[in-house]
């Protein structure tokens, strides 16, 4: 029987992108802009706000929100601000918003990450190529300097570098899901305990280590383990979030 050749689609083969801190931003800002249900004509946070909030220099921002000049997406007036020129609601194309709508608190927002995190952690100890491992590696290699430069936008690039470590579509969906759930810990962290507030950096400071057990254990292959690892994470933060909520609670009923 003669062999059948079958035609094979050569442009899904695309070379693996890596992205900047810019393109970190961007992903951001859209996040935000469906997060915060803004709508056209609404203003963004100055980019002051923006920079510090985010821990990156204006000139990222501002290379950002070219970006999303660019795509039409903001507008830019001379003294004025930044303002939303239009919406993308789409949210099976581009991975954002509305994809779980039932998805409606924190507490189900933190419960679901964990069981995705940890479910990528063990689907990447199997499937992450070499590409996907050095450039996981390359993320964890973070200085504690660094720290004062966005902590969130590097959390946000490693977890979503994990997720796309996977290879699983199924997974990537919840790509909007880790960015909010990471949203709001920046967010729950930073609330006021009792007039004082947690020192972040020591936070940062651990997961970043964590971040480099898991990686060791996805050169290791070994799942167990890396899944383990994100367990501790996921759940000790989650823990630390609905303390904080809850001495807030407190606080306000005194």
């Amino acid at each position: 029987m003669a062999e059948v050749t079958r035609s094979v689609n050569m442009d899904e083969l695309k070379p693996v992108s890596r992205e900047t801190l810019a393109d970190q931003v961007v992903f951001i800002l859209k996040r935000f802009i469906l997060a915060e249900k803004l709508k056209k004509g609404d203003r963004l946070p100055p980019e002051r706000t923006l920079a510090a909030n985010l821990g990156v220099s204006f000139r990222v921002v501002r290379e950002a929100l070219a970006v999303l000049v660019g795509e039409g997406a903001v507008t830019r007036q001379q003294g004025r601000g930044t303002f939303v020129r239009t919406v993308d609601v789409n949210p099976l194309e581009n991975g954002h918003l509305d994809v779980f709508p039932s998805i409606s608190n924190r507490t189900d927002i933190y419960a679901l990450r964990i069981s995705v995190e940890m479910a990528a952690a063990g689907m990447a100890a199997e499937n992450a190529t070499e590409e996907d491992l050095a450039h996981l590696k390359a993320i964890a290699d973070f200085t504690a300097p660094d720290l004062d430069q966005g902590m969130m936008a590097y959390e946000i690039r490693f977890h979503r570098a994990l997720l796309r470590a996977a290879h699983s579509p199924t997974l990537l969906q919840f790509e909007h899901l880790i960015v909010e759930a990471l949203r709001l810990k920046a967010y729950d962290i930073d609330i006021p305990v009792f007039g004082e507030r947690l020192l972040a950096r020591d936070s940062g400071r651990i997961a970043v280590a964590q971040h480099r057990e898991i990686v060791d254990a996805l050169y290791a292959r070994d799942g167990e383990r890396a899944t383990a690892i994100m367990y501790n994470q996921m759940t000790s933060v989650r823990a630390l979030i609905l303390a904080l909520e809850a001495k807030n609670v407190h606080a306000g009923h005194q």
